[in-house]
C-alpha cells in the first residue's frame, strides 16, 4: 500500500568527505530491485535546507525517472535516513506493510 510519492532533492553536486557530509542516493545506485552502497557521494551539509524532506527510510520504495526508467528497490535498513536525488520517486508505504 502507497501512502505518498515524493520527488527527490534538486540539488548541486557540492560532494564533501563521508566523515562531514550528508549520504546521497543517486540514480547511479539503483539496480534491478536494490540499492547499491557502494559509491555514496556525500554532500556538504550547508545543503541540508535545499534537501528539505528528501530523505528515504527503511522500507520506502526509490523507482529512476530519468536514464533507465522504472529501475525499482527497496530501502535496507543501511541507507535509512539517506537524502536522495531528484531523478528519482520515492513511494512511502504504509508503515503497516513494512
Amino acid at each position: 500500500m502507497i501512502k505518498q510519492i515524493k520527488y527527490g532533492a534538486s540539488v548541486e553536486n557540492d560532494y564533501v568527505e563521508e566523515e562531514e557530509g550528508i549520504p546521497f542516493l543517486r540514480v547511479q545506485n539503483l539496480r534491478n530491485k536494490e540499492i547499491s552502497l557502494t559509491d555514496i557521494k556525500y554532500l556538504n551539509p550547508k545543503l541540508k535546507r535545499n534537501i528539505g524532506n528528501c530523505y528515504v527510510k527503511k522500507g520506502d520504495i526509490l523507482i529512476s525517472r530519468s536514464g533507465t526508467l522504472g529501475v525499482a528497490a527497496c530501502v535496507p535498513k543501511e541507507a535509512d535516513g539517506f537524502a536522495f536525488g531528484s531523478y528519482m520517486i520515492r513511494k512511502i508505504t504504509n508503515r503497516a506493510f513494512r
